[in-house]
């Protein structure tokens, strides 16, 4: 499984942080969390409820049918498991599917769910705010690995991608790196 957080807008960015960091906390107090819910990243959009547009169950709902998305995706599908937000200015979510099943890797779990935001846009008519990913790294993930994953993800998706990155710590949260 993996964590998304969701957010509005730019400004809003840093009161997210806070109170989605207070969250992680007390859901660390309460040990909700495993060593598998990586948190990848911070999706950008002015439209939360159309931001997780690349769960099957949004997918399923739209003008393509059930056998099309099948077709489309095969077996790199995403869903939401589960989902906590703040009055639509953001939204931490919980994602699981076949698209991440038997992968340990947190870069190859990222890559999986950018593939799955772009084929989603991809669809959506063309605008100005179709959003934008900025990644979110482990701690204790060394520099020079940070970097060589920071360069192939806006190699490969630099129309989504930020130019910054942010790290998360089991006991400091989400923070700049």
């Amino acid at each position: 499984m993996i964590r998304v957080l969701l957010v509005r807008s730019e400004a809003d960015l840093e009161k997210a942080l806070t109170e989605a960091n207070k969250l992680l906390a007390f859901e660390g107090q309460k040990a909700a969390l495993s060593d598998a819910d990586d948190i990848l990243g911070i999706w950008i959009s002015e439209s939360l409820d159309r931001g997780l547009r690349f769960s099957c169950q949004e997918l399923a709902g739209s003008p393509l049918t059930a056998a099309q998305v099948k077709d489309e995706l095969g077996d790199r599908l995403l869903d939401v498991y589960r989902s906590a937000s703040l009055s639509g200015v953001w939204a931490l979510s919980s994602l699981d599917g076949p698209a991440l099943r038997g992968i340990e890797s947190s870069a190859i779990k990222r890559k999986a769910l950018m593939d799955q935001i772009s084929r989603s846009v991809s669809r959506d008519p063309p605008s100005l705010e179709q959003g934008s990913f900025l990644p979110v790294f482990d701690s204790e993930l060394p520099s020079q690995a940070l970097k060589l994953d920071m360069e192939q993800l806006q190699r490969e998706y630099p129309h989504f991608m930020r130019a910054r990155a942010l790290r998360y710590d089991r006991a400091q949260g989400i923070m700049p790196r």
